[in-house]
């Protein structure tokens, strides 16, 4: 908040010395002089008849809050609008407090109110401007974003504002008026304001796009007036454009013009396709015709020679193959087998890769590795060849689940060349997908002692360690690309490491450490929530910059960050680990057996703790000893120990601190069969049978023949039978149960699951 030319406003006025205190209290608040200006408050709290003054309290409780002590500014800027409850600032300030304690209801009511006090405020209307943007409330945004504009009709980043609020309110035809009076002092010097004029453009073209005028988009595209300062992004927009209209001929031109520009973008090929219609039956020459010629004209470019290979088949896909396969063993591609994974979706192709191969095991077995000849020139290959086939043979087979051939044919292949990385991060990779982790983790541990600046192959073994349970000596490798004077669960804490720490909650949860781990999944929560709030500061940044169609992609972008693997993955988590600790305080019995457990667990990691304790015992002596400063100090470091997480083992209410974290994915696109499982059952403890009734409604768009699905939906209709419903709340299950069945009774619908499921 900035607190600009201030004079009191409300009830209680101030002595003309303690004012100019006031006022120069202010002036250091903006200067980020807090101390003194804290100083200048005390001062004036100092008269006994002005210990209670409101606004002063209200400074107060601002420069609290931006210095760190929350708790105490939040109290305070309530007794100040109590002690002073018709001031403008009073209100402003206790608004921008429930702002910093994430209370956006509380806020925009607080600043409202300040408005009423203080109406046309530009401060404040801009702040409450932020506020409804960050909640979503468009068409709150789009009336106080109007305010603003007409206070300051001249002001162009008043304009740009109105400009963005009615486009995400979907007032479409008022955001295009808005454009034409922002442009207009734009076009008066249109080489100095090209940037700017591209952005203009680039909006109102999305806005005619999402209104469905595609053809008033496409006119104005093609004016001359219209300069596209990115190339690709003008033939992509015209192309999407005249595919929009039926133009395919045109948008196939503007296609073939960016495959040229980039022949390894597989998006442009599909388009270009539909343009062509060659995506239809009968029409797979003219595709590999297109290819070909991409392949002729740039020989180095990959995307073209492999996707031939999803749309070929028999004689054809068989030459195609051979072709890709020896030149990618050739060129000694360790990515070979991974670009190919996904023709393993289609038997068929599967026999004629596992024949293609068959044939090469009984080449090298018939002539031996020195004599091996992949082709019919009957030239001999070079040995690394014949390394990089094994070790695409093995991931082949390692595909297909036979685990045994997949080792033996990476063992050949380290044999053959023990000095390749690549080679024991496979075999351990094979072990870990055949069950063996502790194998994999040593195989794991050898890549890593090959190469131990490779990041990846690090935290591959760091991944393997922590599903070994062993996660000290993960954080220690980890440690290895983190600064050395802070602790490498600090840093890797502060740096969000996301995949760790998922890695490390479950690591934690197998050794029976339900707090540090149910502590490790509260972390992560409140990452994802610091990653939503980021996006505060580019409310008012993206209106200065006039970077707008960026901003609608971050608005988008924020409102889905929670569908991330990391962030689903630990919500799942600590919803299993609440749901246990609901049945153990429900269920003496499951508490005394699962405490035994866990306390046995607890005893383990305690000793394996105690002697890692030893080990590195050494490590920081010989650091002090060489005189570096270790910064983290005990009170700042990330503590998984024993008693972390204690707080959240004795929560109240455990089935409500499992919805704190499910009830954000609510609204999302989750594809994760495990998260509605654990949902449903943490919403039918709370007994909402509408949510339940989503969940289900979700999870079968996307998992319909799930066997896991089929007996949640069992779950779902016993639940209904033991919980009849009435009115609308029966009509919405009866149509749901009515969807899912496909108009049969439930009981023909279970006889027919079972006996699919029994096949």
């Amino acid at each position: 908040m900035t607190v600009a030319a201030v004079t009191t406003h409300g009830q209680q006025s101030l002595p003309s010395k303690e004012l100019s205190l006031f006022k120069k209290c202010v002036k250091l608040y903006e200067q980020k002089q807090h101390k003194n200006s804290l100083r200048c408050i005390k001062q004036i709290l100092q008269n006994p008849n002005l210990s209670e003054h409101g606004e002063t309290l209200a400074m107060k409780a601002l420069i609290l809050d931006v210095t760190g002590h929350h708790d105490e500014a939040v109290e305070l800027s309530r007794i100040a609008v109590k002690n002073d409850v018709k001031s403008h600032v009073c209100w402003h300030i206790f608004g921008m407090v429930m702002r910093s304690d994430r209370k956006f209801g509380e806020a925009v009511k607080a600043l409202k109110m300040a408005l009423h006090l203080s109406p046309d405020n530009p401060q404040i209307l801009r702040d409450l401007a932020l506020v409804q943007a960050h909640i979503r409330d468009f068409k709150g945004f789009q009336l106080t974003r109007y305010t603003l504009l007409r206070l300051k009709p001249n002001n162009r980043q008043a304009w740009m504002g109105f400009i963005v609020s009615a486009y995400l309110a979907k007032d479409y035809d008022l955001a295009l008026k808005g454009i034409d009076e922002y442009r207009k002092p734009l076009l008066q010097n249109v080489v100095a304001n090209s940037p700017e004029l591209f952005e203009v453009l680039q909006i109102e073209i999305r806005i005619y796009e999402e209104s469905n005028r595609h053809d008033v988009a496409l006119e104005l595209v093609l004016h001359p007036i219209s300069r596209f300062l990115d190339q690709t992004v003008y033939h992509e927009t015209r192309g999407r454009l005249f595919m929009s209209l039926g133009r395919l001929e045109e948008a196939a031109e503007e296609y073939l013009a960016l495959i040229k520009r980039n022949p390894e973008k597989a998006a442009y090929f599909i388009c270009f396709e539909k343009c062509k219609e060659l995506d239809e039956p009968g029409k797979e020459t003219e595709r590999l015709e297109l290819y070909d010629g991409i392949t002729k004209r740039v020989k180095k470019t990959l995307y073209p020679k492999i996707a031939p290979l999803f749309f070929t088949t028999g004689r054809e896909f068989n030459r195609r193959l051979i072709t890709v396969i020896i030149e990618g063993l050739r060129l000694g591609l360790p990515s070979l087998f991974q670009t190919l994974r996904p023709l393993y979706h289609d038997k068929e192709k599967v026999e004629l890769i596992h024949n293609l191969l068959t044939v090469f095991i009984a080449n090298v077995e018939q002539n031996g590795e020195d004599n091996v000849h992949l082709d019919s020139s009957n030239l001999p290959e070079n040995p690394v060849t014949v390394m990089w086939t094994y070790y695409f043979i093995a991931h082949h087979f390692d595909a297909l689940k036979d685990y045994e051939k997949a080792t033996v044919f990476v063992q050949k292949a380290i044999t053959h060349t023990p000095t390749v990385v690549e080679l024991y991060s496979c075999l351990a990779r094979i072990q870990k997908h055949s069950g063996d982790m502790n194998s994999a983790m040593e195989n794991a541990k050898r890549a890593h002692e090959l190469d131990t600046a490779d990041r990846y192959v690090n935290c591959k073994l760091v991944k393997y360690l922590m599903r070994c349970g062993k996660y000290e000596e993960a954080l220690d490798y980890a440690g290895k690309f983190t600064k050395e004077s802070i602790d490498a669960l600090t840093s890797l804490v502060d740096m969000q490491s996301l995949w760790i720490e998922v890695e490390l909650a479950y690591s934690l949860y197998q050794r029976g450490q339900l707090g540090p781990s149910l502590k490790v999944c509260h972390t992560i929560e409140e990452q994802f929530t610091s990653f939503y709030d980021d996006q505060y500061d580019f409310h008012s940044y993206c209106m200065r910059k006039a970077t707008i169609c960026g901003y609608a992609d971050l608005i988008k972008t924020s409102d889905n960050i929670r569908n991330h693997r990391a962030y689903i993955k630990a919500a799942n988590l600590a919803s299993k680990i609440y749901l246990e600790l609901d049945d153990r305080k429900n269920n003496p019995h499951l508490m005394k057996d699962g405490d035994e457990e866990e306390n046995a667990r607890k005893q383990e990691s305690a000793q394996e703790r105690k002697q890692r304790r030893k080990q590195n015992k050494a490590k920081v002596v010989q650091k002090a000893s060489e005189g570096k400063k270790d910064d983290s100090k005990d009170g700042l470091k990330y503590q998984i120990d024993d008693n972390a997480g204690e707080n959240f083992l004795k929560a109240k209410d455990y089935v409500e601190n499992a919805v704190s974290f499910v009830s954000h994915l609510l609204e999302l696109d989750v594809k994760n069969l495990e998260y509605y499982q654990l949902a449903f059952e943490v919403y039918r403890r709370k007994g909402k049978i509408l949510v339940m009734t989503k969940l289900i409604v979700k999870a079968f768009a996307r998992y319909p023949l799930n066997r896991d699905f089929y007996k949640l939906f069992t779950e779902y209709v016993g639940y209904l039978g033991k919980n009849p419903v009435e009115n609308m709340t029966k009509q919405v299950t009866e149509a749901v149960i009515k969807k899912i069945t496909g108009d049969r009774n439930f009981s023909s619908y279970k006889a027919e699951m079972d006996k699919s499921f029994a096949q």
